[in-house]
This record gives structure tokens, sequence and C-alpha cells, in this order.
């Protein structure tokens, strides 16, 4: 119970020296529509909510969290259309303009997450874009929007571990370890090496009349050799424009 008691001790230890950080929030207000619902999914009043929204989390996540709506992007993947639609609208927060944009396009069906500057180091695009489909489509557009929004700012506003932390961590730990164990090991004045094992049986308390080795049985198993394959996904593709543009498309 001690040693466990130690042990658990040293891991809260390592723990502790792992620094957290967190986002600060941004000073400037936000002047760009975070919603702009081309395709018309939207009534008037959830427009509004859904912008507030949008603003309520960018301002919370220190970035801007766009959704855009269209009915055709013509013959424009949707990655390159989301992210132009983000350059051409000067979307960002800070020198890096950090945000993430989604696009809805009814025509084709695609949809496409779009993260960029620092936002790609929390949030990854395929991920956001996988969570959101089905809703898109059951055709819950409104509900798709929203999740899209909490997620984005919850992985923002997520305490990041420094990792340069770590090492360090890991060698006190380690070197409190090695301490408690060796005061533990010298403790231990009872115990005395053995180098074989008939100082732990009793004379005469085994005696074998009879020495035999049977063989039973042999069992063989064969595994075919993989043939190599090629392998499409399907579902979406993931996609690094020049630039920090981070995206993930797909149908819905």
């Amino acid at each position: 119970m001690k040693r466990l008691f130690l042990l658990l001790l040293s891991v809260l230890l390592c723990l502790s020296l792992a620094a957290p950080v967190f986002a600060t929030e941004p000073d400037d207000a936000y002047d760009n529509q975070l919603l702009i619902d081309d395709a018309d999914l939207f009534s008037d009043s959830e427009e509004k909510e859904l912008n507030d929204y949008l603003y309520q989390m960018s301002r919370s996540a220190n970035a801007e969290f766009v959704v855009l709506t269209v009915d055709s992007i013509g013959s424009v993947s949707a990655d390159d259309f989301a992210n132009e639609y983000y350059d051409d609208h000067d979307y960002g927060y800070g020198e890096d303009r950090d945000g993430v944009i989604l696009l809805i396009a009814m025509e084709s069906r695609d949809v496409c997450v779009s993260t960029n500057g620092n936002t790609y180091n929390r949030i990854k695009p395929q991920k956001i874009r996988n969570k959101i489909t089905p809703y898109l489509s059951d055709g819950d557009y409104y509900y798709a929007v929203e999740k899209y929004a909490a997620l984005c700012e919850e992985k923002m506003t997520a305490p990041l571990v420094s990792f340069r932390c770590i090492p360090i961590s890991l060698l006190i730990g380690f070197l409190i370890s090695l301490i408690i164990t060796s005061a533990m090991k010298g403790s231990m004045k009872s115990v005395t090496k053995q180098f074989n094992a008939t100082s732990y049986v009793r004379d005469q308390s085994m005696q074998l009349s009879q020495s035999q080795d049977t063989f039973l049985y042999m069992h063989l198993d064969r595994v075919p050799k993989p043939t190599q394959s090629s392998n499409s996904g399907g579902g979406g593709r993931s996609f690094s424009s020049g630039g920090s543009h981070h995206s993930s498309s797909g149908k819905f």
C-alpha cells in the first residue's frame, strides 16, 4: 500500500509540471458577417441567431468561425472555393488571420471545412467535417452549423499542454521514483540474493520415482502472405494549399 501511494505521488508531481496554456480573449470586435446564407437555408430569425452564436464562439476562441452556404460552386473544387472566399473577404483574427470556414454547396452536395493560421494546431478539419456531415445529410442545417461552431470553440479554448515541459517532467518523476524505490530496497534487510532454486526447496520434500517425456501433438498454422492493395478511402479528402489553409471536403 505504501509503495502504491509513493508511486501515485510521483505521477502527480510529474503531471503538475506540465504547464497548460490557455487562449486569450480578443481585444477587437468582429466587423464581418460570419454567416453568409446565399443558398437561403435559414429564415431571417435563424440567420440572426446563428450569426450571433458564431460571433460569441469566435470571441471566446480568439478566431473567426465563418459559414458560407451557396447554391453552386461551378467547376471549382470545394476546397479552393472555401479558401478563396475566406481570403478575398479578409476573414481571420490577428496577424495570422486565425479562423475556420464551413462551406455548404447544395447543388453538388459538397461540404468543406478549412482552417487558416494557427487554428490548425488545434482544429483538424476532417474530424469536424465527419461530425457534422450526418446532420447535413438529414437536412438539419441549423444544428449542423451550431455543432460546427461549438466543436471549433471547444478545441480552441481547451488547455494546451506545453510539450517542452514533458521531457523535464518525466526525468524528474523518474529520479523521484528511483530514490523512493532505492530507499525501499535498502529497508528490506531480511532478503538476500540466491543464485539457484535449491535454496527454496525443503530437504526430502520432493522425490521423483519415475521421469518420462511424452510427445502429445503438434499444431501448425498457415497464414497467407498479404498482397499489396490500394486504398481509395472514399468519404472525403484532405487538402493543404499554399499559405496556411488546411481543409477537408466531401459529400453529404
